[in-house]
């Protein structure tokens, strides 16, 4: 409820923008449109700025149940384990999959949340906009976006070797592929809300495959050093 209001809030702003531009330049008293849709548009940025932190603490508070539930899940499992398992993984092991490990999955269902549901709505939203302001510019719009997602998968499957080569010890088809294209995919198209929770479930599946918990490996490494040379560039 409070991600669709920030949603809306954020793309009803350029439609006041827009209507006070326009009433600004026809009216013989400027002022009047501009204390009006001002006022508007501060009252919507003060409902956008409440209904994300609101729709933040939720999803946060969402996330550390889940945590919660999941450790307790893990805990409880190990004290099952059999002698033979207990003497495969080593006590230090056990630490980071009920601590490091869990709060990555953590922070990634939090951003998942966000992602999953705000982005959508935007979309849409930005979309419903479009035909109220220009119909016509709309449709445009809507028809360049399917070639936006037909460059963005050609660009995947041209550069998907290339990934391979410089994270070698990430396994073939291995899902955090197509979290780190995405990643990149949404910087260089500008998508910062879309970035940020790709790179973090990247970093965290990375972590997953980390031989040695306690430091970062070269895979993670590596995808740190391209998102800042990218972003650089």
């Amino acid at each position: 409820c409070f991600m669709v209001l920030e949603a809306f809030c954020e793309c009803l702003m350029p439609f006041l923008m827009t209507k006070l531009l326009k009433e600004a330049q026809i009216t013989s008293e400027p002022m009047q449109p501009i204390l009006l849709y001002g006022g508007l548009m501060i009252l919507l940025a003060a409902v956008s700025l409440t209904s994300g932190f609101l729709a933040g603490r939720f999803a946060a508070t969402a996330s550390c149940g889940f945590a919660s539930n999941l450790r307790h899940d893990l805990f409880y499992r190990v004290q099952k384990f059999s002698f033979g398992n207990v003497d495969k993984f080593s006590s230090s092991s056990l630490v980071t999959r009920l601590t490091t490990d869990v709060t990555n999955v953590q922070h990634a269902y939090q951003m998942c949340l966000r992602i999953a549901i705000r982005v959508p709505l935007q979309f849409l939203f930005a979309i419903v906009m479009s035909f109220v302001v220009n119909p016509k510019l709309a449709w445009i719009f809507l028809a360049v976006v399917p070639f936006l997602g037909a460059i963005i998968v050609s660009i995947m499957l041209y550069v998907m070797p290339f990934f391979r080569r410089i994270f070698p010890e990430v396994p073939n088809n291995h899902p955090v592929y197509g979290t780190m294209f995405m990643n990149f995919a949404a910087n260089m198209l500008g998508l910062d809300h879309a970035a940020t929770p790709m790179g973090l479930k990247a970093m965290g599946e990375l972590q997953t495959l980390n031989a040695d918990k306690s430091k970062a490996s070269n895979a993670m490494i590596m995808f740190v050093v391209l998102g800042a040379s990218g972003l650089t560039i």
